[in-house]
């Protein structure tokens, strides 16, 4: 989750036993020495633990960075707002990581037809992310994400399939399996985590609503959040209420999905991780 994947959570997850991301976007490429330093706190933390990395395009293209990713032994590079880019290039990524062991998972938001895409632009794929209407930040509302599911494996077997946008329980977890999903991605769940960096008074706010407090914002990506208050946005990611949000809890907004129904008190993420285990 933008803004919230920090190290700390990524370390817990770790422990917990699934695997952490980290997000790291393109106006951070001016500090290298920063970024450098969370992914050593990270390995050094971990043993140089598997780890997901979602950035966009511009970000994973750039040399140092890129050598980052190989220096730290990153596991995943999770393509950001792949839909709108060029899928030679995003193929032509893929290709070069795969050389260093790194998987590329174009993150999408059509399902279906979004994969068809890029197999009739480019060909085969090793893996994709597809999302579903129900998560946190950006989603398409009109997909069924597990109709998605069965008609990109019916089409495309040997895809690592990895889902994500409204999976909150252990259930929901065993039924997109169950359906053909190799992995799924979960967000909004663990946003009220001990290990979250949510300010208190966010994390409470969230605790005490529900999903029918959630809105789609108006201006730029339109993400699903829930609502402080308005702030100016300097860019259609409305990036400055969401890190108002999640510093703050009184401006802004943070992005939750159909997971803040399940969210009902501050706890480990071990305990997390242990509920939704439960039922595989």
């Amino acid at each position: 989750m933008n803004g919230v994947s920090d190290i700390t959570l990524a370390i817990a997850c770790h422990k917990a036993g699934i695997l952490p991301s980290l997000i790291f976007l393109r106006h951070e490429l001016s500090n290298l020495d920063l970024i450098e330093s969370r992914f050593q706190e990270y390995a050094t933390a971990t043993n140089f633990g598997s780890l997901l990395v979602a950035c966009e395009l511009e970000t994973i293209i750039d040399q140092d960075f890129f050598s980052l990713l190989i220096k730290y032994r990153t596991t995943f590079v999770e393509i950001l707002n792949s839909e709108k880019y060029n899928m030679p290039e995003i193929y032509a990524v893929s290709v070069a990581s795969k050389a260093h062991g790194i998987t590329v998972t174009p993150k999408l938001l059509g399902g279906y037809r979004s994969v068809k895409h890029i197999y009739d632009s480019v060909g085969a794929i090793d893996c994709v992310t597809i999302k579903g209407p129900n998560g946190a930040g950006q989603g398409v509302e009109s997909i069924i994400l597990e109709d998605e599911i069965v008609k990109i494996k019916a089409a495309y077997p040997n895809i690592v399939l990895i889902v994500s946008g409204g999976i909150n329980t252990s259930a929901d977890i065993k039924k997109m399996l169950d359906l053909g999903a190799d992995c799924v991605s979960l967000g909004t769940i663990f946003c009220t985590s001990q290990e979250s960096n949510i300010s208190l008074t966010a994390k409470n706010k969230i605790i005490n609503a529900s999903y029918k407090d959630v809105t789609r914002l108006e201006t730029g990506a339109k993400h699903s959040a829930l609502v402080f208050s308005k702030v100016e946005e300097k860019n259609s990611n409305n990036t400055v209420g969401l890190y108002n949000g999640i510093r703050k809890g009184t401006a802004g907004h943070v992005y939750v999905g159909t997971g803040i129904d399940h969210i009902h008190k501050i706890e480990p993420v071990q305990d997390i991780v242990s509920r939704l285990i439960a039922d595989l």
